[in-house]
């Protein structure tokens, strides 16, 4: 009865250590871990359910060429024949009346509306945009990190050539007052 005894507390034991070394319950537990497990389940598109409804119009002005055809009531005193056509236009005068006919252009508007629905994953959205966000403060860092990098080394040549100026006056001198 001992050595069952010492193997019933052996394998409650051993449950009890890979309980406590639960992977699942080490990131429930822990907020840094779960955050980071959370991230990376929403950057690999699991949680997906947003929809976003669109409404879209388009309008359009189409023209279409046609013919216009209209005519004037015009009370001539005597009997005449006018018959004239110029750049598609022409004018005639028929019984009575002045008739004009030209190629014209009438616009006809036309107006689509198309619904269309995007699945967006916004949780994604905010940690892509966190992220570059992130990038754009690390360049921006190394950006000014880099103008004050050249500033020292600009204030360094001018302090060497200041100091071989002092060093060398003496011949400079020597050599300009012939």
């Amino acid at each position: 009865m001992g050595t069952k005894a010492i193997g019933i507390f052996l394998l409650g034991v051993i449950v009890s250590v890979f309980y406590s070394c639960s992977p699942v319950k080490r990131v429930l537990s822990n907020p840094k871990y779960y955050e980071a497990v959370k991230k990376q389940v929403i950057l690999n598109g699991e949680c997906v359910n947003d929809t976003v409804t669109e409404e879209i119009l388009k309008d359009t002005i189409i023209y279409k060429d046609t013919v216009i055809h209209d005519s004037f009531k015009v009370n001539m005193p005597m009997e005449c024949h006018l018959d004239t056509i110029v750049n598609d236009f022409s004018v005639y005068l028929e019984n009575g009346n002045l008739w004009v006919k030209w190629l014209g252009q009438v616009p006809t508007r036309t107006i689509n509306k198309q619904t269309t629905h995007v699945v967006v994953d916004r949780a994604k959205e905010a940690i892509l945009l966190d992220s570059c966000a992130n990038q754009a403060r690390k360049v921006y860092e190394l950006d000014n990190q880099i103008k004050r990098k050249d500033s020292i080394i600009l204030k360094l040549f001018i302090g060497l050539a200041v100091i071989l100026l002092i060093m060398l006056r003496k011949p400079i001198m020597k050599l300009t007052s012939f």
